[in-house]
């Protein structure tokens, strides 16, 4: 069962929340409005997904001795305006969904709050286009994409 005994160890990506088998996570949100996992010890089966996901108790290590950096701007004026860091994010999406993928990304819902969606077409990546300075909404978007919905 995922315990993190202080908050500023997670990072808020709900991959425990969508990995728990018994759905007996959920994400509640602390007095500023951050997200953070809650378990409901009762429905908890101890099968230890969570702890195998979590980021932050398995953080990914990498043989990479040297620093390696690259510079990259989008060719395309339109798109980079529309887009921070260069809009090199539109060039790697649309190469993933030339490889037959899709790709997750926040944009903002009719509400205005940040939301994560998936989308496996060109138009629709200009919604996960710029910055949005606020923590996203994950919810049970892998999920829906999963079972098709």
């Amino acid at each position: 069962m995922i315990q993190l005994t202080d908050k500023k160890d997670c990072c808020g990506c709900t991959a425990c929340f969508a990995v728990c088998p018994e759905n007996c996570i959920t994400m509640r949100e602390d007095n500023e409005g951050f997200l953070y996992p809650a378990v409901d010890v009762a429905l908890c089966t101890a099968c230890g997904l969570c702890d195998q996901v979590c980021p932050v108790l398995h953080p990914y290590q990498t043989q990479i001795t040297e620093p390696t950096s690259f510079a990259c701007i989008n060719k395309d004026e339109n798109i980079r305006s529309e887009s921070s860091s260069g809009g090199l994010f539109t060039v790697l999406a649309e190469h993933v969904m030339n490889s037959r993928g899709v790709v997750f990304g926040a944009k903002f819902n009719e509400r205005w709050e940040v939301v994560h969606a998936w989308t496996d077409t060109v138009e629709g990546l200009k919604d996960f286009r710029g910055s949005k300075y606020a923590q996203s909404q994950i919810g049970n978007c892998y999920h829906r994409y999963a079972s098709g919905k």
